[in-house]
């Protein structure tokens, strides 16, 4: 009889490590694919992040085009930096 009680015991030894052993690589593949779908979100957030900071730079690009197509705001700026004047005008230099 010992010997019956001892295969059963190491029969259900088996099996209880075979099931511990099946739920803890269950665990490993779900905890790996939680690790994947973390990643791809993290990676949506920075494509988003990339993409309202490029529609905001095309924005200004496209306010600098429309700028630089009118007459007045080039004559603003030839005056303001590079100290152009109109015909018939007289530049006044106060120096301290």
């Amino acid at each position: 009889m010992l010997k019956r009680r001892s295969k059963k015991k190491e029969k259900v030894s088996f099996f209880k490590c075979f099931y511990i052993g099946l739920l803890t690589l269950l665990l490993v593949l779900v905890l790996g694919q939680e690790w994947k779908i973390y990643q791809v979100k993290k990676g949506i957030e920075r494509a988003e992040m990339q993409r309202r900071d490029l529609v905001a730079e095309q924005e200004k690009l496209e306010t600098e085009i429309k700028n630089l197509n009118d007459l007045k705001y080039i004559e603003k700026v030839a005056r303001s930096q590079y100290k152009l004047i109109k015909p018939n005008e007289v530049p006044i230099v106060i120096r301290e």
